[in-house]
């Protein structure tokens, strides 16, 4: 009888650890590293909102001590628990950042086309972050290494009509520019032009685009 009660009780703990709950947080920290409270203690303070699904934290809402929300977090899992992505959002709901921590072919390409097709990096494990303005347009794009160093980046600046203006390819273990991509439009023309230079500021490709899609490379 002991023993049916002691399993009774075990399955009913393993249970609760399986619900999903919402737990709050002081401060701005990780999730965990303090006791959570109940909603009606967060008064004059900044605080963590956490929600649990299958004892991962999925969402994470931050909010000031004048109880406005500042940021936004979410997390996927794959089926083993691991820890996939995460991204952040401004208050609006926009995507502000993206980290990627599982490793994706598509980013093996991306390693050749900067560096070349023999390029092979020092190790297997990356992660991949990416910024984006209030807009939804990709400021940022890094590639971090195991050890937290940035292997490679591409960054995007844009005109104030949201426009493509410039992008700088960069090789940081070198700390040397790859590629520095600039854009004009002519829309008097409907065309836009597409200048790439090297790293030493010589012009290696010039592009033109126009809007019924023909390509002109010279």
């Amino acid at each position: 009888m002991k023993n049916f009660i002691r399993l009774l009780l075990i399955l009913s703990f393993g249970c609760a650890l399986a619900q999903d709950t919402t737990y709050f947080y002081y401060g701005w920290g990780k999730p965990g590293t303090g006791p959570y409270l109940p909603k009606k203690a967060m008064v004059d303070t900044s605080y963590t909102m956490v929600r649990m699904e299958g004892g991962h934290p999925v969402l994470l809402r931050y909010y000031d001590a004048s109880n406005e929300l500042k940021d936004v977090a979410k997390n996927e899992y794959d089926k083993y628990g691991n820890h996939i992505i995460k991204r952040s959002y401004y208050p609006s709901g926009q995507l502000r950042e993206e980290l990627i921590f599982r490793n994706d072919p598509d980013e093996m390409a991306l390693f050749r086309t900067i560096f070349g097709a023999t390029f092979s990096p020092a190790n297997s494990n990356f992660m991949i972050r990416r910024e984006y303005n209030f807009y939804g347009r990709e400021t940022g794009y890094f590639i971090i290494g195991v050890r937290g160093e940035t292997l490679c980046s591409r960054i995007t600046t844009y005109r104030e009509d949201r426009r493509k203006e410039r992008e700088i390819l960069r090789d940081d273990l070198k700390k040397t520019i790859l590629a520095d991509r600039r854009y004009k439009y002519f829309d008097d023309e409907d065309r836009t032009v597409l200048e790439e230079f090297n790293g030493a500021g010589k012009l290696v490709q010039r592009v033109v685009l126009f809007d019924h899609n023909e390509i002109i490379q010279e």
